[in-house]
C-alpha cells in the first residue's frame, strides 16, 4: 500500500487494528467467561449488524456504523465472534436460531453477499455438527442455502476501491514474491482457529474465514486481513479470543493449569 502511493494514515491503522485486537484478544481468552462472553458476543453482533441498516448508506449499501472518525464494517468485526458464540450456545437453542437468522436477513438487506455466504456456511457446519433431527437439519440447511443463494442476486451498486478489494493486484504490480507472501499468510491465519482447537465453534470459524476469503474471486468484495481496513483483523482477532476462551480450546487448557 505505501508504494502504491495510499496514505500512511490509512495503512497505519490496519496495523494497530491487528495490535489492539491482539491485546483484546488475550484479554477476552483470559479473563472472559465463556458462556457469557458467548452470550454477549451473539447480541452484540445482531444489534451492531440491526444498526447498519438505520446508518448513513454508501451507494444505497447498509454495511457500515461510523464510530467517531472511524467507520467499521459491523459484519468483518462482529460475525467471527458471534460464529464462536453461538456454537457456544448450542445453534439448535431458540436465542441462537433467532439470532442467527436475524443476522442473515440483514446481511441480505445491506446487501452483502460475500458476508452472508461466509455466515451461512459457517451456521450449516454448526447445524450439520448439532443435535438436531435429521429432518430439522435437512430444513435448516436449505433455508442456508437460500439466504446465500439470495444474497448473489441481489444489486452491489460498490465500486471496488484498489487498495480494499484488488490488493492482491497491488501486491503482485510491487512485487509477485510478495503477493505469493501475502495469500499464503492469508490461508494460514484463516485456518489458524483449527491449530487450537476441535471443536465446533472452531471449525465454523475456520469455514467462516475460509469462504471470506475466496469470495472477492467471484465478485468485487473485501480481501480480508490483507486488504486496507481495520474490521477484519480486529473482527478475526475477537472471534480468536472467544474461542481461546472456551473449554477444550489449547489456550484454556494453559491457563487452567
Amino acid at each position: 500500500m505505501a508504494q502504491s502511493g495510499v496514505a500512511p494514515s490509512s495503512w497505519l491503522r490496519s496495523v494497530v487494528a491487528w495490535g489492539a485486537g491482539a491485546g483484546l484478544a488475550a484479554l477476552l481468552a483470559r479473563y472472559g467467561k465463556p458462556r457469557g462472553a458467548a452470550i454477549g458476543a451473539v447480541a452484540l453482533a445482531t444489534a451492531a449488524l440491526i444498526a447498519t441498516l438505520f446508518a448513513p448508506a454508501v451507494d444505497g449499501v447498509h454495511r457500515w456504523l461510523d464510530l467517531g472518525p472511524l467507520q467499521i464494517n459491523a459484519a468483518a468485526l462482529f460475525l467471527p465472534a458471534m460464529i464462536v458464540g453461538l456454537a457456544a450456545i448450542g445453534i439448535a437453542r431458540p436465542m441462537a436460531l433467532v439470532s442467527a437468522c436475524i443476522a442473515a436477513t440483514v446481511l441480505l438487506v445491506q446487501p452483502d453477499a460475500s458476508q452472508l455466504t461466509a455466515f451461512a456456511i459457517a451456521a450449516s457446519v454448526l447445524i450439520v455438527r448439532s443435535g438436531l433431527a435429521t429432518r430439522w437439519k435437512a430444513l435448516a440447511l436449505v433455508i442456508a442455502a437460500v439466504f446465500a443463494i439470495a444474497g448473489w442476486t441481489r444489486p452491489d451498486p460498490l465500486q471496488p476501491v484498489a487498495e480494499v478489494e484488488q490488493i492482491f493486484a497491488m501486491c503482485l504490480a510491487v512485487s509477485p514474491f510478495l503477493a505469493l507472501l501475502a495469500g499464503l499468510a492469508l490461508a494460514a491465519t484463516a485456518a489458524a482457529p483449527l491449530a487450537h482447537s476441535s471443536s465446533d465453534g472452531a471449525i465454523a470459524l475456520c469455514a467462516y474465514f475460509l469462504a471470506v476469503s475466496i469470495a472477492p474471486f467471484f465478485g468485487w468484495f473485501p480481501v480480508p486481513l490483507v486488504g486496507l481496513g481495520m474490521s477484519f483483523p480486529a473482527g478475526f482477532w475477537l472471534g480468536m479470543g472467544l474461542l481461546l476462551g472456551q473449554p477444550g480450546s489449547v489456550a484454556a487448557s494453559r491457563i487452567t493449569r
